[in-house]
C-alpha cells in the first residue's frame, strides 16, 4: 500500500453533457456536426512537481456493481 503523500485518488464521472465518446466522432471521420461531441469529455491534467524523472500509475476505472450485468 501506498502512503497517503504518494497516493492520490480522483473521483469523477460522465454526465450527458461531458460523454462525448471517442475521437472517432471528429470531422475528419464524421459527416454530422452534432457528432463533433468528444472534445466536451472530461480532461484532466497532471502535473509534477519534481525535477527528476518520476514514474506514474495511472488507473482508470469504474464501479463494479453498476457494469457487472
Amino acid at each position: 500500500m501506498l502512503e497517503d503523500t504518494r497516493n492520490s485518488v480522483l473521483s469523477a464521472k460522465w454526465t450527458e453533457k461531458s460523454a462525448g465518446g471517442s475521437h472517432l466522432y471528429d470531422k475528419a471521420f464524421e459527416q454530422k456536426a452534432d457528432k463533433f461531441t468528444w472534445t466536451s469529455n472530461p480532461k484532466f491534467h497532471l502535473k509534477l512537481d519534481t525535477p527528476q524523472q518520476t514514474r506514474v500509475k495511472i488507473t482508470l476505472s469504474r464501479p463494479e456493481k453498476v457494469w457487472k450485468k
